[in-house]
């Protein structure tokens, strides 16, 4: 049995550099039929996107402090999923009591996917040709 039939792939901290290689090595239809069946569920989808989050550093010319921000790159999402048909659910997911039921790193997923679309955050990522 493999890591995708069993579930511990959609646990792995690096998922989706691991889906990357996968589709790149492998058969890109399994893998889209994978992330396809993970993303079935709110819990599913959330975590997939989790994989996307990135934390970056800045500091300007002058100060002590840094400031840390958090990063998801759209594009790549969009090259494995449909972002306007997660959007919606990303959306009720944060208006509802489920939002405050979900770990913090969850919750924060959640919201910088929001606020990525709405362009209160920047999605800095390059494209992923």
């Amino acid at each position: 049995m493999s890591w995708a039939d069993d579930g511990r792939l959609a646990n792995h901290e690096k998922l989706a550099y691991i889906l990357y290689r996968w589709r790149e090595w492998g058969d890109p239809a399994r893998v889209d039929s994978y992330v396809k069946d993970m993303i079935k569920t709110d819990d599913g989808l959330v975590k997939f996107i989790a994989t996307f989050l990135s934390k970056v550093k800045s500091q300007s010319v002058g100060s002590y402090i840094g400031r840390i921000h958090w990063q998801i790159p759209i594009k790549n999402i969009a090259s494995f999923i449909d972002i306007n048909e997660v959007e919606p659910r990303l959306r009720i997911i944060f208006l509802s009591e489920v939002f405050n039921q979900l770990d913090a790193r969850k919750q924060l997923t959640v919201r910088t996917f929001i606020e990525t679309i709405d362009g209160k955050s920047k999605d800095d990522f390059g494209d992923t040709d």
